[in-house]
């Protein structure tokens, strides 16, 4: 396996997803690149994740749609919401309930 840079000197790695274009992580053996670069000269390894590369990964495989299924706003009475939220949530429902301090329908609604 090449990974196009010649600082390695011993294993070096790459982990692939199926179906997905390129490498989602890599890394391998460096020894000698810390002296190289003016520092001691000691044994190395490293790696690299691609985050970006997960997420995507992972957002094309969802298979149920994301986001809420009910939004609770409080005009009074926050322990009845939040009761009403634990029971939504019991029930498989994605619930999200408005935390902030305002009593205002339009500004809970921003």
């Amino acid at each position: 396996m090449v990974r196009g840079l010649d600082y390695y000197t011993g294993a070096i790695y790459e982990v692939v997803a199926a179906g997905f274009p390129g490498s989602i992580a890599a890394g391998g053996r460096y020894d000698h690149l810390v002296a190289t670069l003016g520092g001691p000269d000691v044994p190395a390894c490293g790696g690299s994740i691609g985050i970006e590369r997960i997420l995507a990964i992972q957002g094309s495989q969802l298979t149920e749609p994301r986001g809420l299924d009910v939004a609770l706003t409080v005009i009074g009475g926050e322990d009845d919401v939040m009761r009403l939220a634990a029971e939504l949530r019991s029930k498989g429902k994605r619930v999200g309930t408005y935390l902030g301090a305002s009593t205002k329908l339009g500004r809970q609604l921003k």
